[in-house]
């Protein structure tokens, strides 16, 4: 039997690369499987977060509670209308969390000015409230010159690291009353409207007399000056030195 030396020794090293490739690959599978495990318990603990955020908001007869973990919108039936509420950027700063509060009208139409309150605080170890150390704050959406169906409220919840907030309440939902029944403003413009009016009503109606009577314009502005002196008081001399 006739063994060729160099065709070993090349299948040999053809056998050893193989190998070392396959030790390099080795960090490679393990980096990927870590990843892969990572999503699965961050999927797994958004589904509980999700069925608990469920279960709170069906024992509730007023507001909508959040769950950061879950990062799913939640509907309340307001006195405004059915709204979606939704939190999201959570992140951490020097006093404790902030979050950006997404509220959007269901219904597409505007958004109307209310007023509410926003609650924070922990879950214990069962995911059951911990209502001892609940903090509150207002918020409130004012009248806006364009129509808009939806509005953010930057929040900041002191003394509660991201890490232990563990949900958000919105409730008290009330809208706000109306300033003035009149869409001219309140009253005491209307009433500067009216003499306004009142005054280039009359400078009309004496134009058309001047001009039936056939004044000269020296009378005429004689005239016009007696009866704007009615509506608009003119100080003298004297009392324009007193002051």
């Amino acid at each position: 039997m006739t063994i060729s030396y160099p065709k070993v020794c090349l299948l040999t090293a053809l056998i050893l690369l193989a190998g070392c490739a396959q030790n390099r690959e080795v960090p490679n599978l393990r980096t990927q499987v870590g990843e892969l495990s990572q999503k699965v318990t961050t999927l797994t603990e958004q589904a509980t977060a999700l069925e608990r955020q469920k279960q709170l908001n069906q024992g509730s007869t007023s507001g909508v509670y959040l769950l950061p973990a879950a990062n799913t919108p939640a509907r309340l039936q307001s006195t405004v209308g059915e709204l979606s509420v939704a939190l999201d950027r959570v992140k951490s700063e020097a006093n404790g969390s902030q979050a950006v509060l997404h509220i959007r009208a269901l219904s597409g139409e505007t958004l109307p000015a209310f007023k509410a309150m926003v609650e924070w605080g922990r879950l214990d170890e069962h995911g059951q409230l911990q209502n001892a150390d609940a903090l509150s704050q207002p918020i409130q959406n004012n009248d806006s010159l364009l129509p808009r169906t939806a509005q953010s409220f930057e929040l900041r919840f002191s003394d509660v690291p991201p890490e232990q907030l563990g949900y958000v309440r919105l409730h008290s939902v009330e809208p706000l009353a109306a300033q003035a029944a009149d869409p001219n403003g309140p009253p005491r413009t209307r009433i500067k409207k009216e003499r306004q009016s009142a005054l280039f009503y009359s400078a009309e109606r004496t134009a058309d007399y001047g001009r039936i009577e056939g004044w000269s314009a020296p009378s005429f502005s004689t005239f016009c000056c007696s009866m704007c002196s009615r509506f608009i008081p003119v100080s003298t001399p004297a009392q324009r030195r007193r002051r």
